[in-house]
């Protein structure tokens, strides 16, 4: 169970990602920056994110680097 009350970003990001339940506050933004940085994202969120978020959703989240929020989570 994660918690988040602030900006997840990258590990933050895969921290929450991980948890079986995950409890956000309205203002909360997620994002993953390896992309944006020249990077490759190899951290095994990539495999996670995937079976969450489904193959289209996740390459856009992880190709794109943009921030989401909680609603869009």
């Amino acid at each position: 169970m994660a918690k988040v009350h602030a900006h997840a970003i990258s590990g933050g990001a895969e921290i929450a990602l991980s948890a079986d339940l995950v409890v956000v506050g309205n203002s909360v933004t997620f994002r993953f920056t390896e992309t944006t940085v020249g990077l490759v994202a190899t951290n095994g969120f990539t495999a996670v994110l995937t079976r969450t978020a489904g193959p289209v959703v996740s390459a856009e989240i992880i190709l794109l680097g943009e921030p989401f929020d909680a609603a869009q989570a």
